[in-house]
């Protein structure tokens, strides 16, 4: 079980990072316009939409708001839904997810979104099926009955056949 302790830890690794960079960043490229008096200086929704989404100015650090995203993501789905449907939940989500990705639903759904915001939500969308599967496989260590291990690979196993069944449309 994720204490609070833990999860305002594991938010503060992922936070603080994402914060000292960001103003950093923003007050250099700031600085550096300034002394060189070439271009506009960012404004501070440029600061505020980098620490929300992590992919305004600097886009290496696009994966932590990703990360804390999905912390938030899972640490809700654990708290919502009753114990004994979170491995269900995780593996529908995961499915689900995953067709929405694959399908494109995403890019019909946020392919009009200014790109600051398109990429991290669709970071997020690809991202978030594996972050269930990581939960299942927490879950199933530690929760599971060994009499639920025939469902619990069977959900595995159909995860597998969408993931494979879907391989040739890359290819092509």
């Amino acid at each position: 079980h994720l204490t609070r302790h833990v999860l305002l830890k594991r938010l503060n690794r992922l936070v603080t990072p994402i914060w000292v960079w960001a103003i950093t960043y923003y007050v250099f490229i700031n600085l550096n316009i300034i002394i060189s008096g070439q271009g506009d200086c960012l404004p501070v929704t440029s600061l505020i939409g980098q620490l929300i989404l992590g992919h305004v100015y600097n886009t290496p650090m696009w994966f932590m708001n990703v990360m804390v995203a999905l912390t938030l993501t899972i640490v809700l789905i654990n708290r919502v839904v009753p114990h004994r449907l979170l491995i269900i939940v995780n593996a529908i989500l995961a499915i689900l997810v995953l067709a929405f990705v694959i399908s494109g639903l995403n890019y019909s759904c946020f392919g009009e979104l200014s790109y600051q915001l398109r990429y991290p939500i669709g970071r997020y969308f690809e991202c978030l099926p594996y972050a269930c599967i990581a939960n299942i496989i927490y879950l199933s260590g530690f929760k599971i009955p060994e009499d639920s291990t025939k469902r619990l690979w069977g959900i595995f196993l159909f995860i597998g056949f969408v993931i494979v069944w879907q391989i040739p449309q890359f290819i092509d």
